[in-house]
């Protein structure tokens, strides 16, 4: 399978977690989106509200749009989360995966009017059905390996 996005947003609770696998380390979603093509994937470490996830993406898209990478934009919105006085456990957990100098298209951010959203819309959709793809193929692909004590 093939997905070359530029960034995947993964603003689901535990989205970053996985099983841990010989040799193979934390496996989750994250991976199978990078085998897929895709150059960088935020997610979050443990559940979130999601008044709270609602908020930080909206903090995240406003700074992407702006045009600062990737990395920049997630650390600003979490400066903005601590800042608003949210809970640690609300803003803390969410990690950016990959090149922290890449950038996102403009035009993928901040469409300029409805008839733009559509694409948008359908490609949530379809990362949604890719995710739950993922998701399965993980879960019957993968086994667990017990931790050392």
């Amino acid at each position: 399978m093939t997905l070359p996005a530029e960034l995947v947003v993964l603003s689901g609770c535990s989205t970053a977690s996985g099983r841990v696998l010989a040799a193979e380390g934390v496996q989750g979603l994250v991976r199978p989106l990078f085998d897929a093509g895709v150059q960088g994937v935020v997610a979050t470490h443990w559940a979130t509200s999601d008044a709270s996830a609602a908020q930080m993406m909206t903090w995240f898209y406003a700074e992407l749009a702006r045009g600062v990478t990737t990395a920049d934009a997630l650390r600003a919105a979490q400066l903005r989360g601590h800042r608003a006085g949210m809970p640690p456990g609300d803003w803390a957990g969410w990690s950016y995966v990959g090149d922290p100098s890449a950038r996102v298209s403009a035009a993928l951010v901040a469409p300029r009017s409805n008839s733009d959203r559509l694409p948008l819309i359908a490609g949530v959709g379809g990362l949604i059905a890719v995710g739950l793809l993922l998701a399965g193929l993980y879960r019957t692909s993968s086994r667990r390996v017990p931790l050392p004590t």
